[in-house]
C-alpha cells in the first residue's frame, strides 16, 4: 500500500535491509530507504498457517492491517488492528477478530472484515462483519455468508463480496454478491459464479 510518501510492505518477513522489522514496515517512496515506521506485528508460527499480513489498507492519517496476529507494539490485538501512520504506534482502537481475516475494505463510517472467522469483539459474525471506523463498535449488520469470505471492495454505492460461499443473507448467491451502501441490503446483482480451488470467483 502506498500513503504518505511511503510504500508499506508487510509479510514473514523479521528484518529488512538488516534492520528489526516484524512483518510490517515502510519504505520512503522518493528514496526507497527504510524508514522508522515499525509498528512490529507478532505471529505464532507455531500453530498459525500463512503471512501475518493480508491486508494493509490507508485511511486518512491511519493504517488498518489484517491477517493472522496476536499482537502488535506490544499490545494484545487479534488479526485486526488500527495504526498510526506517522508513528507506527498501535492505537487503542480495538475490534479483535478470533479467525484469520482475509480482506478489509473502509466504506463511509464502517471498516469492512472478511474471512475465515466467527466473531469480531465477540459477537457472532461468520466469515463477514462490520465496526466503526472511529469506534470499533460492531453494529447490527450480520449477512452470514456460507462459508469463508476472500474479497471485498466497494464504490460510492455498493460493497462487492467474493469468496466460498454460495448463500449470504439468506439467499443464493455462488462465489460473489453486492451489498447496497449504507444501509447494507443484498442487492439484485447475482453472477453466480463458479470459485476455483484458489477460493476466486470465475
Amino acid at each position: 500500500a502506498i500513503a504518505s510518501g511511503q510504500l508499506l510492505v508487510g509479510g514473514g518477513f523479521s528484518s529488512l535491509n538488516d534492520l528489526p522489522r516484524r512483518r510490517l514496515a515502510a519504505y520512503d517512496l522518493a528514496s526507497m530507504q527504510l524508514t522508522d515506521w515499525s509498528p512490529q506485528v507478532e505471529q505464532d508460527t507455531f500453530v498459525s498457517i500463512g503471512p501475518a499480513i493480508t491486508s494493509i489498507l490507508p485511511h486518512a492519517d491511519h493504517v488498518f492491517i489484517a491477517g493472522n496476529f496476536y499482537q502488535v507494539g506490544g499490545q494484545a490485538r487479534s488479526n485486526l488492528a488500527k495504526v498510526d501512520l506517522a508513528s507506527g504506534q498501535v492505537l487503542d482502537w480495538r475490534a479483535d477478530v478470533n479467525g484469520r481475516v482475509e480482506a478489509i475494505e473502509v466504506a463511509g463510517d464502517h471498516l469492512y472484515a472478511g474471512g475465515s472467522f466467527s466473531t469480531i469483539s465477540g459477537a457472532g459474525r461468520p466469515y463477514l462483519g462490520r465496526v466503526g471506523v472511529d469506534s470499533a463498535a460492531v453494529d447490527s449488520w450480520a449477512p452470514q455468508p456460507s462459508f469463508r469470505v476472500n474479497h471485498l471492495s466497494a464504490n460510492s454505492s455498493a460493497l462487492y463480496v467474493s469468496g466460498w460461499f454460495d448463500s449470504i443473507a439468506g439467499q443464493g448467491r455462488r462465489g460473489a454478491a453486492a451489498f447496497s451502501l449504507p444501509a447494507g441490503e443484498l442487492l439484485p446483482w447475482n453472477i453466480d459464479a463458479f470459485v476455483s480451488s484458489t477460493g476466486l470467483p470465475r
